[in-house]
């Protein structure tokens, strides 16, 4: 993240859904969370290209779900910033997508760090093409890039091609994390599919 411009000139507080929506506006913001939020159960569309800090301060986002199809899928569909110190409870992913789908709870792509941070939900994402397209599902992190330090999650993962507890693909670093998810790697195809309790697929650390 050394290409990362954060702007920390000033924090922005976040006390509600509005607030939570806002952070889409100001990708590079340092945020603080100021309380737990109850979403009470929109279809959230991601937040995209986060590159700035989301301190969770210790509070909990719940009770969300997403059904709109995309490429990467999570609370945050991408991250090259730090999410941080973060529970997120509730929720419901559950996607098909025609070209690949990428889906985690917090985030579907990392390329940053997520610290300190918890999932407790169920991610489902399968593709419904050839082999050439697949789904790649984790409990907190679709495909980690990046890092994952002191994370945990608990929920269901279920992917029609490669699913983790923690991070359906890593090819970064995974440090003091765990996983007690309930792991479901079904291809629909004459193919294979990858399952772990922490990884499906690992390249990574």
């Amino acid at each position: 993240t050394d290409d990362i411009t954060v702007s920390t000139s000033w924090t922005i507080d976040i006390y509600n859904a509005e607030d939570l929506l806002n952070v889409k506006n100001t990708l590079n913001g340092y945020y603080i969370l100021a309380n737990d939020i109850d979403l009470g159960g929109i279809e959230w569309t991601p937040i995209a290209d986060f590159t700035g800090v989301f301190d969770g301060n210790g509070f909990v986002i719940s009770d969300f779900k997403i059904t709109i199809g995309q490429e990467y899928i999570g609370l945050f569909s991408s991250n090259r910033g730090e999410i941080k110190n973060l529970g997120i409870e509730n929720f419901e992913i559950n996607v098909t997508y025609s070209d690949g789908v990428v889906a985690g709870g917090l985030i579907g792509r990392n390329l940053g760090k997520a610290f300190n941070c918890y999932a407790n939900g169920n991610v489902f994402g399968q593709s419904i093409y050839s082999t050439y397209h697949t789904a790649i599902v984790g409990g907190l992190v679709g495909d980690n890039q990046g890092q994952i330090e002191k994370c945990y999650t608990l929920g269901e993962v279920n992917s029609s091609f490669c699913a983790g507890g923690i991070s359906g693909h890593n090819n970064g670093a995974i440090i003091s994390s765990y996983s007690k998810c309930n792991i479901v790697s079904n291809s629909h195809f004459s193919y294979y599919s990858y399952a772990g309790g922490l990884v499906g697929d690992n390249n990574g650390t």
